[in-house]
């Protein structure tokens, strides 16, 4: 079977209800033939604004996972953002945004709701 890859730099500038969310990284991701995931995070971004940040990312991409049912292997970098509009939750919701346009796989029930609230389906 041929190699499925897919990559893209992933941006998130939006204001939802004077709610800032600022995010850009890099991301590669490859569809594998095994139910397995494979993840590598750039550890030159660590922050000390964002402690513990690489396992936010990673709760993003399991529930991701989760989600897909299919196996992934995945390499975040080059990431940055705006302290002022990020939090651990923004780089949650934007390793699953992410996932999400590349795979072209929708999760129903996960958005930034009209409030500035993320919402995570089930």
């Amino acid at each position: 079977m041929k190699k499925q890859i897919f990559s893209t730099k992933y941006s998130l500038h939006k204001c939802v209800n004077n709610i800032g969310f600022n995010i850009t990284f890099d991301i590669e991701v490859e569809v594998l033939n095994e139910e397995k995931l494979e993840i590598e995070i750039d550890d030159k971004f660590v922050s000390s604004f964002l402690k513990n940040s690489k396992e936010f990312l990673r709760f993003g991409i399991f529930y991701f996972y989760d989600k897909y049912q299919r196996g992934l292997k995945i390499k975040i970098k080059n990431i940055h953002f705006m302290p002022v509009d990020s939090s651990h939750i923004v780089l949650t919701y934007g390793v699953i945004d992410a996932l999400s346009e590349l795979l072209n796989f929708k999760i129903d029930g996960f958005e930034i709701n009209k409030n500035g609230f993320i919402q995570f389906a089930k």
